[in-house]
């Protein structure tokens, strides 16, 4: 069986620690954090084919459990992992 990498293992442990708060959008919205940074809710829409409300709920209840953290305002609002110790 081949080895997992980094990236895998910390993928695979996310799952297991939220999988029971997070839905499946939730959960691909923070792993598209984790790759590129920060992601918006018109990528969060394109990335899990979700309504306009039905995403920012989604980024809301990220934001609500101190996952995320949300920068600007308005249509350039972007989210980004929240800072430890924040």
């Amino acid at each position: 069986m081949p080895k997992m990498n980094q990236q895998e293992s910390d993928t695979l442990e996310f799952k297991r620690q939220w999988t029971d708060r997070l839905n499946e959008r939730q959960i691909q919205a923070v792993l598209y954090v984790k790759e590129h940074g920060k992601i918006t809710n018109r990528e969060f829409r394109a990335l899990t084919r979700i309504s306009d409300e039905g995403g920012r709920r989604d980024l809301n209840r990220l934001v609500e459990l101190g996952i995320l953290e949300p920068h600007g305002k308005g249509r350039s609002t972007y989210y980004a992992l929240r800072r430890v110790g924040d």
